[in-house]
């Protein structure tokens, strides 16, 4: 699965001199785990080429106590995965959750935030036949409104593959 570009670091607001202004602040996107700087281009905002690699499938499964994470890596690509240590992310996430600054310069604003990871945790993923999988204890995270779940090697943090969805 191909992620799609998010933004890493908002705009602000900054008050210098009494004066306040808009303050760019550039935002970094992150396609596939590598950075890209296309969306400056003003010529052209094409994405990197898609990579013709199909990685397999992901499922999150949730059940009253658990999430369980079930991996089946594409057949073409099964003699890779048995070489390697896999490694499943979970984040709870906030939407829509909005922050009065009390001190410093932007004292009085207000940050309004799409998405804010508010608990993370990894497990290891255990290779069964040809089936990676994986579970996690489910939490009650305040303010979480939705999951997201990747897979990645355990010496490398680029995603291979993941799966989101609203709780």
């Amino acid at each position: 699965m191909r992620s799609l570009p998010r933004p890493i670091q908002p705009d602000s607001i900054a008050t210098i001199s009494g004066v306040t202004r808009s303050q760019s602040i550039p935002r970094v996107f992150i396609i596939d785990g590598q950075e890209w700087r296309g969306f400056f281009n003003p010529v052209s905002r094409n994405f990197p080429p898609k990579p013709n690699e199909i990685v397999g499938d992901l499922i999150l499964s949730k059940t009253t106590n658990t999430y369980a994470v079930t991996f089946e890596p594409a057949k073409s690509d099964g003699s890779n995965y048995a070489n390697h240590n896999f490694v499943v992310h979970l984040t709870y996430i906030g939407t829509g959750i909005r922050h009065q600054i009390k001190r410093g310069e932007n004292a009085g604003q207000e940050l309004s935030h799409d998405f804010v990871v508010l608990a993370w945790d990894q497990a290891t993923l255990v290779l069964d036949a040809a089936i990676l999988t994986g579970s996690f204890k489910r939490s009650d995270v305040k303010g979480a409104t939705a999951v997201a779940a990747w897979v990645s090697r355990s010496d490398d943090p680029t995603p291979i593959q993941a799966v989101a969805g609203w709780l």
